[in-house]
């Protein structure tokens, strides 16, 4: 079983895990040896890891495909993944970083079976992409409640600034039209320190002959209420693609006490035609500030 485990992160550094399976085989030794850890800033967002930048797809000697969703960024980059095997699943594990205001988004777009490489593509949306990421046409959508609260203790720090975020992700198929797509929203106050005060909602949108099992959302301070976290699971089926379900167990946001939004994302697709389908395709964005 292949396993993709991606970490979204802002600033303060959080790990979260996403996995995805779709392919087998057996785990062996990679080939090469394992790239250094290091960081990459490129000014709004940053990328650390196990990962190597590469000039352009060209050069990667997996195999290519088209990304799972046809969007444009200002400036791409290219970076390859280094799997690391556990109990026989690789794991593709790196950090994205986005500051306040900005927006990244991250497609797979390759994969060496040899090397157990993974090849992402990373960058900034152009306006036009953005709003296609926003909100899906068509299909049918269901918005979870929304959840509020209020910190009982706060540290004295200035006035509050109030942002509104969200993080999405999706799965599309062959042809590139999305099967499925999650979004997390979360509006928070925060003082540099605390989070003073936060409301979270979830929107899940599929296919019209997509039907989900369950959704489970809700949100809660953490960390002594330096962090605020909306989060949103559910498992959709895909009657379309061999009766295919696509699980997510993690669709997560936190606000953070500086301003700061990280995401959490664990999904995988299983079942006869999961092979057929492309992604998770993620979006994080750190929103408008009031």
């Amino acid at each position: 079983m292949f396993h993709r485990n991606f970490l979204i992160a802002s600033v303060v550094g959080l790990c979260i895990p996403l996995t995805l399976s779709v392919l087998s085989f057996a785990a062996s030794k990679p080939s090469l040896s394992t790239p250094s850890f290091q960081w990459i800033n490129h000014g709004s967002w940053g990328i650390e890891g196990h990962i190597k930048p590469i000039a352009s797809p060209a050069v990667f000697k997996g195999n290519k495909f088209n990304p799972p969703i046809a969007i444009t960024l200002e400036h791409p980059y290219y970076y390859t993944v280094q799997g690391t095997a556990t109990n026989g699943i690789y794991e593709y594990s790196y950090q994205i970083s986005v500051n306040p205001h900005g927006v990244v988004v991250t497609v797979p777009i390759g994969y060496d079976p040899t090397t157990h490489q993974e090849l992402i593509e990373s960058g900034i949306p152009t306006p036009q992409s953005l709003s296609k990421i926003q909100k899906p046409s068509g299909g049918n959508g269901i918005y979870t409640p929304k959840v509020t609260g209020t910190a009982s203790i706060q540290s004295s720090a200035p006035d509050p600034t109030t942002s509104n975020a969200y993080f999405t992700s999706g799965w599309t198929d062959p042809l590139g039209l999305t099967v499925g797509q999650l979004y997390t929203y979360m509006t928070f106050s925060w003082n540099g320190t605390d989070v003073t005060n936060w409301s979270t909602y979830g929107y899940l949108w599929h296919i019209e002959d997509g039907d989900y099992f369950y959704n489970t959302s809700n949100g809660g301070y953490w960390n002594n209420n330096t962090e605020a976290t909306g989060w949103l699971k559910t498992i959709e089926d895909a009657p379309a693609f061999g009766n295919t379900k696509i699980q997510w167990s993690a669709n997560n946001i936190h606000g953070h006490g500086n301003g700061s939004v990280t995401a959490t994302l664990d999904t995988w697709a299983y079942g006869p035609d999961a092979w057929m389908l492309e992604g998770p395709w993620y979006a994080l964005n750190d929103g408008s500030t009031n």
